[in-house]
């Protein structure tokens, strides 16, 4: 039997068997972990399937330009921190909070907002009962203020009576008697409405 004619071909072969040994482990090793002990850099794209637990700090860097974006829902386990100026939350839909919701500072609220109703006819509506009072054990006092900038200025009271089949409406007027430059106010309620 002629062997020299097959000892050509053990070193090839050899090479490609040892290159696909190489990929096959590679391949289970890389499947196998779950724990990767150095830093992973890429300079494209990172797609994960499955669950992805990130422990410790996470920084997204390039903050000018850096987003999350999800196309289902965002779980927040802890606080949720915005830092500087440009640390806004902004959202297109809804925006649930479980708890108890604390704003320090001043806030502005574009559109209607409703408070026990997702419904609200006006600026502020109110499914409930409003109880404005003050903790403070000085002389503070509680103010409710109702004003307008308008040309036809003053505020107004709108309700219903006890049974709820007629609309009254409360307001100050201003007037004068007799042509004199002294004018009176008096509190009105009349059946009607405010606007």
């Amino acid at each position: 039997m002629n062997t020299n004619r097959y000892s050509n071909l053990v070193g090839p072969v050899g090479v490609v068997l040892a290159v696909v040994l190489s990929v096959f482990f590679i391949v289970i090793a890389v499947d196998a972990s779950s724990t990767i002990s150095t830093n992973v850099s890429t300079d494209g794209n990172l797609t994960v399937t499955g669950t992805t637990d990130l422990t410790g700090l996470t920084t997204l860097v390039n903050a000018s330009t850096t987003v999350i974006s999800t196309t289902g829902d965002l779980f927040v386990g802890g606080n949720a921190t915005t830092t500087g100026s440009s640390g806004n939350i902004a959202t297109e839909g809804t925006l649930s909070v479980a708890s108890t919701l604390s704003v320090t500072g001043a806030s502005t609220l574009t559109g209607d907002v409703g408070i026990a109703t997702s419904t609200p006819a006006k600026a502020l509506g109110v499914a409930g009962d409003i109880i404005a009072s003050t903790t403070s054990t000085g002389s503070a006092t509680t103010t409710v203020i109702l004003d307008t900038n308008g040309s036809a200025s003053g505020g107004c009271l709108q309700m219903k009576d006890s049974i709820g089949a007629t609309t009254y409406r409360a307001y100050l007027i201003s007037t004068t008697t007799n042509g004199s430059s002294d004018s009176e106010v008096m509190f009105r309620v009349e059946a009607g409405t405010c606007q």
